[in-house]
């Protein structure tokens, strides 16, 4: 499980500096979207709900989940407390696609 956890403090830290680089409106990438290309307004509304301000505060409340689930993990008697081991693969599952992803952390 440390495995598992260390991953998703990965992958968060990867989503918070990304985030924290980025412009935090979006205002280089979008405005001009509509006027460019009208079709693409759903892709520009897409990215104005994913812009770094909902990110970092994902991030964050990613970050307190962990948390939480680190905690009951190590209190939990008799072994891994199930609840939180399947939070935690919920928490992965979106980043499968990275290569330091193991599949077997998906497995019951």
């Amino acid at each position: 499980m440390t495995d598992l956890t260390q991953f998703l403090r990965d992958r968060l830290n990867e989503d918070e500096r990304i985030a924290r680089a980025a412009d935090p409106d979006l205002s280089k990438l979008t405005g001009w979207i509509e006027v460019e290309y009208p079709e693409t307004k759903a892709d520009e509304e897409h990215a104005l709900r994913h812009a770094p301000p909902r990110i970092l505060t994902e991030v964050e409340s990613k970050r307190e989940i962990l948390e939480t689930c680190e905690t009951f993990l190590h209190e939990y008697e008799g072994g891994p407390d199930p609840c939180a081991h399947g939070v935690l693969r919920s928490l992965a599952r979106p980043y499968r696609s990275h290569p330091d992803f193991d599949a077997s952390w998906l497995d019951d």
